[in-house]
Formats: structure tokens, sequence, C-alpha cells
């Protein structure tokens, strides 16, 4: 019985951490080839990646009930983060919401998780949350936090055509604003409509995104996200393309909306996705919402080796 016991605590434990294609969460890139273009990968996106700890008050703000490792062992390779300014340090709010959780920390686990799992790479994708700031030096704090506070090696550069074996170790930053310094990855200027990635030589790569994010319902949103995951998947474009959203009862109204219809379209579909972001990634239920972020989290990763197969 102890055995049995046993073996079925082992097959649970390969489950959580591995997808259905065969691949395990935590280095679901290991699989891909070095040349693959990191433009036309399908990734997994966790929209204000830090909420899981919001709570009081601003509890509606909670878009996620894992932590950055916990979003990165469900397969998450994209951290939308919304640091400010808070005197000395970079916290990270989602508008008034306190996450209790600083830029640095961030930063700090995903350089831990990469540290570990060397196939892969992340995608950090921020906002100046100007609305939380305690002091007006944003720009200051980021500029120096970005080129001298990371550690050695770990930030690269952005080109439009990089591979994946360039950035395998890595942290890929795109800024949505502005700060003091030189850029590091990436500068993205016209979001949502007009949208492009500008590098630190001032090369422009073109950027598709969707980011309708107060749909009036299921249709509505379902519909912008299948336009862009359209126009993006045959494309050399970079694409950002958000499942997520607020609707009448919040964001977990809008999960149940749109997650498990997005990763069915996804599944059956032919092309890449691009970075996929999505509210409540990695769990499949959230305060009797049925949010399938395990199933669309999946969906996305399993795309990449559908096309490789293929």
């Amino acid at each position: 019985m102890r055995k049995l016991l046993t073996s079925l605590l082992v097959v649970a434990a390969l489950s959580a951490c591995s997808g259905g294609g065969g691949w395990d969460r935590s280095n679901w890139m290991k699989g891909l080839p070095d040349d693959t273009q990191a433009c036309m990968m399908s990734i997994p996106g966790a929209h204000d990646a830090c909420t899981a700890g919001v709570d009081g008050e601003f509890a509606y703000f909670r878009t996620q009930t894992l932590d950055i490792k916990g979003l990165w062992n469900a397969g998450v390779r994209s951290f939308d983060v919304r640091p400010t300014s808070r005197g000395d340090h970079l916290g990270v709010f989602h508008q008034k919401a306190d996450t209790h959780v600083t830029f640095d920390e961030v930063i700090t686990t995903l350089a831990a998780c990469l540290e570990d799992n060397p196939s892969e790479f992340a995608i950090v994708i921020f906002r100046h949350e100007d609305d939380a700031d305690l002091s007006d030096n944003f720009a200051g704090l980021m500029g120096e936090y970005l080129h001298s506070g990371l550690p050695e090696g770990l930030a690269t550069g952005f080109r439009d055509d990089l591979m994946l074996g360039e950035l395998r170790g890595h942290i890929l930053f795109l800024s949505r604003s502005r700060y003091e310094g030189g850029i590091v990855g990436g500068l993205i200027e016209g979001w949502p409509d007009e949208a492009m990635i500008v590098n630190e030589a001032g090369e422009r790569a073109s950027l598709l995104v969707q980011d309708y994010y107060e749909p009036e319902g299921k249709e509505d949103k379902m519909a912008e996200i299948a336009k862009a995951y359209e126009s993006g998947k045959a494309s050399r474009s970079w694409v950002v393309n958000h499942c997520s959203a607020y609707v009448t009862s919040g964001y977990g109204e809008n999960s149940q909306n749109v997650n498990a219809a997005a990763a069915e379209m996804i599944a059956s579909g032919v092309g890449k996705a691009g970075i996929v972001v999505m509210d409540f990634a990695g769990v499949e239920e959230f305060e009797g919402w049925q949010v399938a972020g395990v199933r669309l989290a999946d969906a996305v990763i399993d795309n990449n080796f559908k096309k490789v197969n293929n």
C-alpha cells in the first residue's frame, strides 16, 4: 500500500510539472533548436505578474494567484510588471494597489530561475505606474538599476531577428516608459496601435499589439484576440496579444469568458501565437471562476512543438 501511494505521488508530481506535449513547464524551451527565431515563438505571458499578494480594499486588482516563481513553473516566460518610484527604490503596483514586491525582487527571482534553467529566457515588459509614485525619480531609479544594478550579462540587447540560442539565460527588457541612460533591451513606442520596438542603436522593429482591456463582453474580446492571432501568426512581426481584460465582475469573469476559448483556438490553429498575455496563468479556478490558466499556458507552449514537428 505504501509503495502504491508513493507511486501515485510521483505521478502527481510529474503531472504537475509536465505539459501535455511531454515538455517540462520549468524548462520547456530546452526542446527547441537554437536557431528558432524569437519573434516566431509562442510564449505565455502574465498580465500584472506581481499581483498575487494584492489584498484588502484593492483585492479586485488581483490578476494572478501565483508569484513570479510559481508563474515560471507554470511555463510563463513574459512578465508584465508595473514599477513605480517609492523613495529610493522601485516598487511594483497595479494602479494604486501595492503588490508588496519590488522590481529588484522580480528580477532576482527570474535570475535564479534562469540559473537553474539555462535553456530558457525571460521577457520583462514594464511600464511606469505613475499613479502610485511617492517621488518623481522613476526615470533616474530605473536607469540606474538597469545600467548598474543588474548581474553582469543578465540583460540582452534587442534585434528584430534574435534567435533563441542568443537569448538563453538572459532577460530581454522591453520598456513602455522612458528612463535615463541608453536603452537596455528595447523601448516600445506607440503602444498599442502604432507600436514599434526601438533598440539602443535606433533600429526599429514592428510590434503587433492587441490590448483591448475594457471589452463589452466575451464575443467582443474574443473577436479582438482572434483578429490579432490571425494577423500575427504568419507574419515576421513581434506580437503581444492580451487575453487579459476587466469586465463587469472583474478579471475572473473575463478569464472564464476567453481563456479556454483562446486555448482551443491556438491548439487548433497553425502558426505562431506570439506573446499571449493572460490573467490567472497556471491555475484553472479563481474564486469560483473557471479561468483555464493552465490550459491556455499549455496550449501556447505546445504550439512551439507543433510547428517544429510539422
